[in-house]
């Protein structure tokens, strides 16, 4: 259909348009949602009509929905809901600044909450960390990194020494946490970068040098119950108590896949 002020419609969105019998109607305390059971291609998890004062989070979404409706814990009232894409999900992410420095005890760098029956079977939970690292002392130091899941330590290494020097290193960390066809088997694989000091046109690191540690890391045989909230962690460690030895973390985030 076309014409003066009309705005062409594709024939497949119409076609999925008309399947719903109700997609999100709002009402002064209500919601209601669902889409007919005849459309194989689109679906929405929890087909039902509830009190939007009685939505909570779905920790056990179908993993055949493509949207998952969440009550939004952080909405003064009135409460609301809100759609969840099924697909990447955004668990947690920080811009706040944390240094470790002047201690040599293990210290927690990031950590997320991973919610109960969220990986699923086939699920994963995906980290990235950037931040930087600066050994300023007059010696050598090494640098132990730990990534625990579910209170068990998953991996564990300490580095090879890093050089004094009085500029910044560039640090990041990514790692990938698979449920292996089972909520209770997982693998898991990353790698862990601290980069060179030479000199850069603009930022940190010179594209000429290479990085001074960059190492795939990795974890098999998991036995985690992810069917309960689990807590995914990274520690750090220092080799020495100095002020002059830091790692700070300037970003990090959990995504859920």
């Amino acid at each position: 259909m076309s014409g003066p002020g009309i705005i062409p419609v594709p024939t497949r969105a119409l076609a999925v348009l008309s399947r719903f019998v109700k997609l999100c109607t709002f009402g002064p305390s209500s919601i209601a949602y669902g889409v007919d059971v005849h459309a194989p291609d689109f679906k929405i998890a929890n087909k039902s009509v509830r009190d939007i004062s009685d939505l909570t989070e779905d920790t056990s979404p179908d993993p055949n929905a493509d949207f998952v409706l969440t009550y939004d814990t952080s909405a003064a009232a009135p409460k609301k809901a809100k759609p969840r894409n099924a697909g990447v999900t955004v668990l947690d992410k920080t811009g706040a600044i944390l240094s470790i420095t002047n201690t040599v005890a293990e210290t927690s760098l990031y950590s997320v909450v991973v919610p109960a029956g969220s990986m699923g079977a086939n699920g994963a939970i995906r980290l990235t960390i950037i931040g930087s690292y600066v050994n300023s002392t007059a010696t050598g130091r090494t640098l132990t990194i730990r990534i625990k899941f579910g209170g068990v330590t998953i991996y564990d290494d300490v580095s090879a020494t890093i050089a004094v020097n009085a500029l910044s290193r560039t640090f990041s960390l990514e790692f990938l946490l698979a449920n292996r066809n089972s909520a209770v088997a997982q693998n898991g694989i990353g790698k862990v970068m601290v980069g060179n000091v030479a000199a850069a046109t603009a930022g940190i690191g010179d594209l000429a040098t290479d990085q001074l540690l960059s190492t795939g890391i990795g974890h098999i045989a998991g036995s985690v119950n992810t069917a309960n909230p689990q807590t995914l962690e990274v520690t750090a460690q220092h080799s020495a108590a100095d002020i002059a030895i830091q790692l700070n973390r300037h970003f990090a985030c959990a995504e859920l896949i």
